[in-house]
């Protein structure tokens, strides 16, 4: 992801990242980096900017690991979709065994991918 945080950065901070690559979701890693152990995330559901002090640590707001839901990697886009729809999310972390963010897939990248399937490849029969 391109969208990575630390746990003692800043609301300020948070809010850099999403105007700098547009992501409203964004990884929150131990040393802040796209290969660090995920150990929450952000979305725009944990903060409001007119209620908080834009110093305050992300993990003070962020979803921590424990309360996350999460797939290994292997997962397929049917069973993400499945995942996605039966919780309720915008995105599914996919880790791998040592806890590392992988990628997102979010229900817009299955819209997309949907979206983009070639359908005049099925023979459909009635």
């Amino acid at each position: 992801s391109d969208s990575n945080i630390a746990p003692d950065q800043t609301l300020k901070d948070v809010i850099e990242l999403k105007e700098m690559t547009g992501h409203s979701t964004m990884a929150v890693t131990i040393d802040g980096t796209a290969n660090g152990k995920l150990v929450g995330i952000v979305t725009g559901r944990d903060y409001r900017v007119s209620r908080m002090d834009m110093d305050t640590k992300v993990s003070e707001f962020m979803t921590p690991f424990d309360k996350l839901v999460t797939a290994h990697s292997g997962v397929s886009l049917k069973e993400a979709n499945d995942i996605i729809w039966d919780n309720k999310l915008n995105a599914l972390p996919i880790i791998d065994e040592n806890q590392k963010l992988e990628y997102f897939v979010s229900y817009s990248l299955i819209i997309s991918r949907l979206l983009s399937f070639d359908l005049s490849s099925i023979n459909i029969t009635s």
